[in-house]
């Protein structure tokens, strides 16, 4: 079985992602709450922007964390990776592989 690149990214920004969880958990497990871990995350993720599942759930709790906080500054980093694909400098979807 063949694995595709953004397959192989995907799974592992989510690996990434449950590490970064962990270790925050096992510094510090009762001096860190949901909002401080969502902070870390929303800081470091996605490590590569690019329009899949994994980086759209980023941008996505980026933004609520903003609204959560009233924090403003956790909508720059979402806004400013998302924009290459609202301005067509990136393409929003991959072209279709067939296998005819």
């Amino acid at each position: 079985m063949t694995l595709g690149r953004q397959t192989v990214c995907t799974v592992f920004a989510a690996v990434t992602a449950f590490i970064a969880i962990a270790i925050a958990n096992a510094q510090a497990p009762t001096a860190r709450g949901p909002l401080d871990v969502a902070r870390v995350l929303a800081a470091r993720y996605p490590a590569s922007p690019i329009m899949s599942y994994i980086p759209g759930v980023a941008w996505s709790k980026s933004l609520r964390l903003a609204e959560l906080t009233k924090e403003d500054r956790w909508k720059e980093k979402p806004r400013r990776e998302i924009q290459p694909f609202i301005n067509g400098d990136k393409p929003a979807l991959t072209q279709r592989v067939s296998h005819g």
